[in-house]
């Protein structure tokens, strides 16, 4: 059965108990959060770069030949930031955009999309002198690819081998009866890259499609007593009965997944987006989540997790001219994203958010730049409080080499906020009760006393 396509609806839904609340009491408002993951780390400060004259200039002679322009061609693109009691820290200071991103430039000028700065991996607040001492918890294999990936999902950078992810437990949380959201046998979190630790949860697995749709039998049409294919043996030995309780389990709980799988695929082919997105791999994954956003209801769900998953971003040698192309598509993706929404009218009932590994060195290695600690992230949605730069983007002061922030010798910015905090306001905003916020970010009390926002950004 591994070799059917039938496979990973089988697997990446919960194959045992936890059925489905039979009524939805709760708020009766979808919402869905979608994460996009930059796999490799993005060099954060020349996607978002500070361009007030002093800024730019200190900007200017750190990065040195990693540098953009300020003016002419290829010039940064200059963001109508808005002043706000919430970002104090940033008030009266100029960022722009890369040159490669021109929609989200727009997004975010009309105030649907904002920007959080320098967040990273911490398990409790530390300041430089902390780190320079060596005197705090230190996260475990700090600029590592795979345990920084592993850390952003988790958030539990104090463990390597922790098993569930931020946005499982809080399906595990989110799917109880009690709270009301779902009536449906699909899971709430749903990946366009295969399984990830992010999604899953101590009693919620991931569902895996693909940009057009999810995954069940071939040539189902085929009669099942000519068992001539795999596709109609396997629907078969999944419709028998069997005297082993094992044996009839998965039979059941497999017949039931692709019951699942037909349910989904109705719903989703009803879903008519007119918007154009990208004929790139990140535009198809993109289009298929706002096409399953536009049919959740269908399947009864109010509360939806995705993922997304672009690689690409270790860029070493070559920043210049390899990151262009890839927040070129990033652009390109994500803005038709935002058209689709507001073509479904949902625009307010999503978010999408980015993650990454790290950012990456200030200083330039002649040709890239190298692993870092903190950068910047983008959250996108009606619901958010745009047109900011939310935390503290580092001052030229902080926005240095062998001082300011930098914890080695290269520009490696330690974090002014937790992943905890960047995540807790998206938990909330899905439904999550502050009281249990405990449950999906251990480290949480340690930045938040729980009075406020933690960030701000959500309105």
């Amino acid at each position: 059965m591994g070799s059917l396509p039938l496979y990973s609806s089988l697997l990446n839904l919960k194959m045992m108990g936890n059925v489905a609340a039979q009524s939805t009491s709760g708020d009766p408002e979808y919402k869905a959060l979608v994460c996009i993951f930059l796999e490799g780390g993005n060099d954060s400060y020349n996607m978002l770069v500070p361009t007030s004259s002093d800024e730019y200039a200190n900007y200017q002679s750190i990065r040195t030949n990693l540098a953009l322009p300020n003016n002419g061609t290829g010039a940064v693109l200059p963001l109508n930031r808005v002043n706000s009691p919430k970002t104090p820290e940033n008030n009266d200071r100029d960022f722009s955009l890369h040159p490669s991103m021109g929609g989200m430039q727009s997004i975010f000028n009309q105030g649907n999309l904002a920007f959080v700065s320098n967040v990273g991996t911490l398990i409790e607040p530390t300041t430089i002198e902390q780190v320079r001492s060596g005197s705090f918890l230190r996260p475990r294999a700090l600029f590592s690819h795979n345990s920084q990936q592993h850390e952003w999902q988790t958030s539990v950078p104090q463990d390597l081998d922790h098993a569930t992810g931020w946005l499982g437990r809080v399906a595990d949380i989110i799917n109880q009866p009690s709270a009301g959201f779902n009536n449906s046998s699909v899971s709430m979190n749903i990946s366009l890259s295969g399984n990830n630790v992010l999604q899953l949860g101590s009693d919620t697995f991931v569902y895996t499609i693909s940009g057009s749709g999810s995954l069940g039998l071939t040539r189902i049409d085929v009669p099942v007593e000519l068992f001539s294919t795999p596709a109609a043996t396997t629907r078969s030995i999944l419709e028998q009965s069997y005297q082993n309780i094992y044996e009839e389990s998965f039979a059941i709980e497999s017949s039931r997944s692709y019951s699942s799988h037909e349910n989904f695929s109705e719903a989703f082919e009803e879903v008519q987006i007119n918007t154009i997105f990208p004929d790139t791999l990140l535009g198809r994954d993109l289009r298929g989540v706002a096409q399953s956003i536009g049919s959740g209801t269908a399947v009864g769900s109010q509360r939806q997790t995705y993922f997304v998953r672009t690689s690409g971003w270790d860029q070493h040698i070559n920043l210049l001219s390899n990151q262009a192309p890839l927040l070129e598509q990033l652009d390109d993706a994500v803005t038709a994203f935002w058209n689709a929404l507001v073509e479904l009218g949902m625009e307010d009932q999503v978010i999408l958010f980015s993650s990454s590994d790290f950012s990456r060195t200030l200083r330039s290695n002649g040709v890239g730049s190298d692993h870092a600690w903190g950068g910047n992230h983008f959250v996108m949605g009606g619901s958010i409080d745009g047109a900011k730069v939310y935390g503290k983007y580092p001052d030229p002061g902080e926005f240095t080499i062998f001082g300011g922030l930098d914890v080695g010798t290269t520009g490696q910015l330690l974090p002014s906020l937790s992943t905890d905090e960047y995540f807790a306001e998206l938990a909330l905003w899905l439904g999550v009760p502050s009281s249990d916020l405990d449950q999906v970010l251990p480290n949480l009390n340690n930045f938040w006393d729980g009075s406020g926002a933690p960030i701000g950004y959500v309105s």
